[in-house]
């Protein structure tokens, strides 16, 4: 089942639980379900598609709004304090690295090409109003 999260800001969030250790709301938290979230990689808008299984084992797929025709395959894991750690491959190739943190409805961080070492601020948010915005705090 893919769910489309087009939500308005006022509503607060897709499938949510209550995270005890950070005492607020935390996206993917349904396992084995898939989410298409709006997504910003440095200046270019990207659409991530996850699934996080009972493992915290994130798995999936990105691309680049205004590259339709690629797409990057995404492994990784999220830890107790729902931080995101994924891997972008292209092909079989391992092309870059993200760490992400939970702020205010997005994962915030930055992802680190493995080939020339440049770094992206990006955020991939679980609210369509979000998208709209810069929201990088790093």
């Amino acid at each position: 089942m893919v769910k489309f999260l087009l939500l308005p800001a006022a509503a607060t969030l897709l499938l949510l639980t209550t995270n005890m250790t950070q005492g607020g709301l935390v996206p993917l938290e349904r396992t084995n379900e898939t989410y298409v979230l709006p997504a910003k990689v440095g200046k270019m808008q990207a659409e991530f598609t996850l699934k996080a299984n009972a493992a915290d084992q994130i798995t999936g797929t990105y691309r680049y709004l205004k590259r339709p025709g690629v797409v990057y395959k995404i492994t990784g894991s999220r830890d107790k304090n729902a931080n995101l750690y994924l891997k972008e491959y292209t092909g079989d190739k391992l092309t870059a690295r993200c760490d992400l943190k939970m702020e205010d409805n997005c994962y915030v961080g930055r992802m680190y090409n493995t080939l020339d070492g440049k770094a992206f601020k990006m955020s991939i948010c679980n609210v369509m109003a979000e998208y709209e915005h810069d929201h990088y705090s790093l």
